[in-house]
């Protein structure tokens, strides 16, 4: 108990009340997170781009994707706090920032990502808490107005549970985003927002990061809330005076960053910045080596990274700048390859990543459900192989739930390598990729090529026998579009010329 406090209850008014409570910076600096390589401190706010941002950050250290960047939140391992950053050197910092977000958008985000919508990603024991208490209607097909309906109950919920008036605890998707910046008020934060965000942030922090809008670009993870695909919520009287009522400082910030970034969409501080153009339509997403005039495609994981550090070190560039879209025409001017890979091997890759050498949420569900104890490289095949066995299950359960939205190392690789088919580009098994490689380039290049050479995909580090027949067919099975694909090139490699 405080001192002044204990002279209250003792009877005794203090004789001068002491000073507001404020936080004090060096308790405060560990909600920032940070990076290696760059002075940068970003605050997240929940359902404000952070999911995405958080990626953006682990790849700014490791120079490739998060390997589990749809669940970033639970397996932060990789991303750094500033618990450890000097306080003064935080807040002396240009570099400190955060994002804010239409509180409006938010707050549909919330209710169809966690509410309204059933999938892997929402709350269902508050959901049908809310669907008992508040008469919350969550069938499908709803109508626009239903949705009304919905959002004027559930706002009203989220403002007595925001004053105490309900058992349930307040939670970071709903709570304003003025009280996490209050809880940081000593900092000195540049607010960014959510609909700006592409074009903003490359701009604020060009000073030290100058190729930030490119390395955004290549981050494959992107924050799930979208519109798309939603129905459209129009704007109503009692709706929108209940929001602004409860997130009153929150339209307040962030119509006041809004206005602070309006002008500067084609300049800041009187640099000229170009706009992100979407991706146009009909172009093809490759990694591409200008110089030996090479584009390729592949599925998003270690082999996607192998060859666009390969094609960075071959146009002496950054492997971010390895990313083109070509349009068709331009696509023929390239040796356009397809990657495909054997879909055991990139599964047996992706449990090395996922389970044995990352603290994911993978490594703790099959960690779990094995022995408890984590495995390790060195383990024996038959270690391995229990592991691997509960791994591959919980793969075919996710993509069964998920779909196109399971974590990209084990999504299938078809419909990206079998568009790119059908474009015209050559399909190529990964392991002839080199060989490939090397007939096409001019032996001036070949030097650079034997430096860069792709090495072996993580997975190749485990002991060999983990796969067993019974295994492999799991998998085939699982994979039997990607696996038609890869006989398909094997079987071109071995036709008699």
């Amino acid at each position: 108990m405080r001192k002044w406090v204990r002279k209250l209850v003792d009877g005794k008014q203090p004789a001068t009340r002491p000073t507001a409570w404020r936080p004090d910076p060096d308790a405060r600096k560990r909600a920032f997170y940070t990076t290696r390589n760059y002075p940068i401190y970003y605050l997240s706010i929940t359902k404000c781009g952070s999911t995405f941002l958080k990626n953006v950050f682990y790849a700014l250290d490791h120079n490739h994707s998060h390997p589990d960047g749809e669940h970033v939140h639970d397996t932060e391992r990789g991303l750094i706090r500033a618990r450890d950053v000097p306080t003064e050197q935080i807040l002396s910092s240009p570099y400190i920032f955060t994002v804010l977000r239409d509180p409006r958008e938010r707050f549909l985000s919330f209710y169809f990502d966690k509410i309204y919508g059933d999938g892997p990603r929402n709350f269902p024991a508050l959901r049908s808490r809310l669907e008992r208490e508040i008469g919350l209607k969550l069938v499908p097909g709803l109508t626009p107005e239903h949705h009304v309906d919905n959002c004027i109950r559930l706002a009203g919920w989220i403002d007595k549970n925001l004053k105490g008036a309900t058992d349930e605890p307040i939670n970071f998707h709903w709570r304003q985003q003025s009280a996490r910046l209050r809880r940081v008020r000593e900092f000195d934060i540049v607010p960014l927002t959510l609909d700006g965000l592409n074009w903003q942030l490359p701009e604020f922090l060009r000073p030290v990061i100058p190729d930030l809008a490119a390395r955004m670009e290549a981050v494959t993870e992107r924050n799930h809330s979208s519109k798309e695909g939603r129905p459209k919520i129009a704007d109503t009287p009692e709706l929108d005076e209940e929001l602004r009522r409860i997130y009153a400082q929150d339209y307040e910030r962030y119509i006041a960053a809004k206005e602070a970034w309006e002008g500067q969409e084609t300049s800041r501080r009187g640099v000229s910045i170009p706009a992100i153009i979407p991706h146009p339509k009909g172009h093809v997403r490759v990694f591409a080596s200008h110089r030996a005039k090479v584009a390729a495609v592949a599925a998003t994981d270690v082999v996607a990274d192998t060859i666009s550090a390969l094609f960075a070190t071959l146009d002496n560039t950054n492997r971010w700048s390895a990313l083109a879209d070509l349009s068709p025409e331009e696509l023929t001017e390239y040796r356009s390859i397809a990657v495909i890979r054997d879909p055991v091997r990139r599964l047996l890759d992706a449990y090395a990543q996922l389970v044995v050498l990352n603290r994911s949420m993978w490594h703790r569900r099959v960690v779990a459900t094995v022995n408890g104890i984590a495995p390790r490289l060195e383990d024996s095949a038959d270690t391995h192989r229990a592991y691997f066995y509960e791994f591959v299950s919980m793969a075919r359960r996710r993509l069964r739930r998920d779909g196109d939205h399971a974590v990209i190392q084990i999504r299938p690789q078809y419909p990206l390598i079998s568009s790119a088919v059908e474009r015209g580009m050559t399909l190529i098994r990964y392991q002839a990729f080199a060989d490939n490689l090397r007939s096409h380039l001019e032996a001036d290049m070949l030097d650079l090529l034997a430096d860069a050479d792709p090495g072996l995909a993580p997975g190749n580090a485990l002991p060999d026998g983990i796969v067993t027949q019974e295994l492999e067919a799991m998998i085939r099975a699982l994979y039997p579009a990607d696996d038609a694909l890869y006989q398909q090139a094997l079987a071109a490699e071995t036709a008699p010329a």
